[in-house]
């Protein structure tokens, strides 16, 4: 019996080309909650923003932000339930690096705020408009005025050509996330040590929890699970991976 789902949001509840989630969705967490099951978004965005795409249920759900670096428990006022900040001067020196390479934008993510020091203005519209993001501008990384919880590198034209030698030079002190072909994340948390942190929290099995993923960054929260999920449009690597495929999560939730 299923107790408790994870889902991601970008490629697994929002498809291509979209930006909201499908109101068909919410008809399935809320038939899921009612019955009893907890529900958790899992992403790299921020609580901001998450809790915008999941109006209809915002109350009601926990919300794995930053990929996992923070945890927040149902409610209209978001109390932290975990968080797992990185050591600050490594922090800080990654952005640094993020920030030397032409073309490249640093976001640094907070509890609730991400912080820019932005190349071009239009990385920040971005940030603000289309990601829903509570961001500041900042002068220098080092003027970030909480714990560090995230790193990322974005790059309109693509991440690749710097994915490995970051993943090189950064991965023996962080967790490094390629998500979507324009960001890579660093941190020191993972959505699976984040969804363990719930399970063991209410006291739920991981063999009793689902979830739903679509990238490499959703591999620590789907192999920490008994029952994973990954979408029918991830890589091949991913899909012969896991055994449980799936066109759209509103489907399978509606089998649940």
């Amino acid at each position: 019996m299923v107790k408790l789902i994870a889902c991601d949001i970008d490629g697994t509840l929002i498809r291509r080309r979209q930006r909201e989630i499908d109101p068909a969705v919410f008809a399935e967490v809320e038939r899921l909650m009612d019955a009893g099951v907890i529900f958790c978004a899992a992403s790299g965005r921020q609580y901001s923003s998450l809790r915008e795409l999941f109006a209809p249920v915002a109350d009601r759900i926990y919300y794995i932000c930053e990929n996992g670096a923070v945890v927040i428990g149902p409610g209209p006022h978001g109390e932290i339930i975990a968080s797992m900040p990185m050591p600050r001067k490594p922090a800080v020196e990654l952005c640094r690096d993020i920030m030397r390479h032409d073309g490249y934008e640093l976001m640094a993510s907070g509890a609730y705020i991400s912080y820019l020091c932005p190349k071009s203005p239009n990385f920040a519209a971005l940030v603000q408009g289309y990601l829903d993001a509570d961001a500041a501008v900042l002068a220098d990384p080092d003027d970030i005025p909480e714990d560090i919880l995230k790193v990322s590198a974005y790059n309109p034209d693509g991440i690749a050509p710097i994915a490995r030698e970051m993943s090189e030079r950064w991965g023996a002190q962080f967790n490094v996330a390629v998500a979507g072909e324009l960001w890579i994340d660093f941190t020191v948390a993972d959505k699976g040590k984040a969804v363990s942190r719930i399970c063991s929290a209410l006291d739920i099995p991981l063999s009793e929890a689902a979830a739903f993923g679509d990238s490499y960054n959703d591999i620590p929260m789907l192999d920490c699970v008994g029952h994973p999920h990954i979408m029918s449009t991830a890589e091949r690597e991913l899909l012969d991976r896991y055994s449980v495929h799936c066109d759209r999560v509103e489907d399978a939730l509606r089998e649940m």
